[in-house]
């Protein structure tokens, strides 16, 4: 008698993804509210969020190769509907925006420097920190320009 036995779940591939899954989703969200005011920098932008997915996805595949083709692109992909959902239903307050482009960017070059430069485990969460705290106060900035 044949018997399947039940998958348990690989906790690391659960680890990473999850934080992809609300990267992706928060990264549509704030992305739908407001698009650069000009046609070259939403060019620009468009281009470098298209840059980081597929460095995303190749990162990932190479990590997990089947098991990310098979169930990762789907979960990545309800990120991004949950986040566009998201944005249809609800517009936060510019500071709730202004902390979560902050967190993007923070997230965006945290994840960009590690697959990039590696180092000891500990010095990356710093890493994190200075770069959202960076993007926060240029974003504050710039917006108190207008």
């Amino acid at each position: 008698m044949l018997c399947r036995v039940a998958r348990r779940p690989d906790w690391a591939f659960v680890r990473t993804i999850c934080p992809f899954f609300l990267y992706d989703g928060l990264l549509v969200f704030t992305l739908a509210l407001a698009l650069p005011p000009t046609p070259i920098l939403t060019l620009v932008f468009a281009l470098s969020l298209a840059l980081d997915v597929l460095d995303t996805d190749l990162d990932l595949q190479a990590e997990y190769g089947a098991r990310f083709v098979k169930s990762g692109r789907w979960v990545l992909l309800a990120g991004v509907a949950t986040g566009y959902a998201l944005s249809l239903v609800r517009r936060p307050d510019p500071l709730v925006i202004d902390i979560l482009t902050a967190a993007l960017a923070g997230f965006m070059i945290f994840h960009t420097f590690n697959g990039q430069f590696p180092v000891a485990r500990n010095k990356k969460f710093p890493a994190f920190v200075v770069g959202l705290l960076t993007f926060w106060g240029l974003h504050v900035l710039l917006g108190a320009v207008d």
